[in-house]
């Protein structure tokens, strides 16, 4: 295990791991590099072709988020993976780390606890 790498859910939960190969898709990640923090999403290449088929049948152009990766299966053991992958080739020397209080100010009433890192699940 990497030193500098530092991998978290909000939830660990089997019931979250079904949901998110399941639905296809997980938002609940977050990444530490030492003292830096990313939050990207992870999709499968079918929620994300829906994704992409519902805005073209509203007529909308379809914007991919910068931060979304995908993975062959949104299970824990790809997303770790993935994750060590993209750290490994210098992936997120160039994407913009986040500030936890900023990112997750929306949550606030729901999930307080997302705003410091002692309310997410360290799974690697």
């Amino acid at each position: 295990m990497n030193q500098a790498l530092h991998i978290f859910f909000a939830d660990d939960s089997e019931y979250m791991e079904i949901n998110s190969i399941d639905g296809g898709s997980r938002n609940d990640v977050l990444v530490q590099i030492e003292d830096q923090f990313y939050h990207p999403s992870f999709y499968d290449i079918f929620s994300l072709t829906q994704d992409f088929e519902r805005a073209i049948a509203k007529n909308q152009v379809y914007q991919i988020d910068h931060t979304i990766i995908l993975v062959k299966e949104v299970s824990k053991k790809e997303i770790i993976r993935a994750v060590i992958s993209l750290y490994e080739s210098n992936f997120f020397d160039k994407v913009k780390p986040i500030d936890l209080k900023e990112e997750f100010k929306e949550s606030f009433v729901l999930f307080p606890e997302l705003q410091t890192l002692s309310g997410w699940k360290q799974v690697y």
